[in-house]
């Protein structure tokens, strides 16, 4: 786990929040201390699972219901850099994190500019709904959200 230690504090060093790890191949396969999640055209989210070499994620489970309420259809599958750069969200879902919405990946933007809200004031159409969809479910699973 040095190692580990030793990669964050120079990644913290150049103003890096957080990691992915790629494989060989150049699949995204889970973050430093959070599973990516990226949500495409058409209310489908995407996160790599075991298979594809990421951790099982408790704290994927946990949000699933609630993505599902949101009418985002959750798939597990291999994530590429290219998914991440078409995304309308990209979001880093753990147990020590919560859910926390990424705005950008290597200097590049990511997601949706604008959200679009709802009569009940939820966002809708846009990629915010993945975040606001995560946190819900974090906060009926007992998680603590600050936002």
């Amino acid at each position: 786990l040095r190692y580990r230690a030793a990669i964050r504090r120079a990644a913290a060093a150049d103003g890096i929040d957080a990691m992915l790890f790629v494989d060989a191949d150049g699949a995204i396969i889970d973050g430093d201390r959070a599973l990516p999640v990226v949500l495409l055209d058409g209310d489908i989210a995407y996160a790599p699972g075991p298979d594809d070499g990421a951790v099982a994620s408790v704290t994927l489970d946990a949000v699933r219901p609630s993505l599902a309420d949101a009418g985002i259809e959750l798939r597990h599958g291999r994530l590429t850099a290219d998914m991440v750069a078409a995304a309308r969200a990209l979001v880093l879902l753990g147990s020590g994190v919560g859910a926390v919405g990424v705005s950008e990946v290597d200097g590049a933007a990511v997601g949706d500019d604008g959200a679009v809200v709802g009569d009940d004031g939820a966002a809708v159409g846009d990629g915010t709904a993945l975040l606001a969809a995560a946190r819900t479910g974090l906060r009926a699973a007992g998680y603590h959200c600050d936002s």
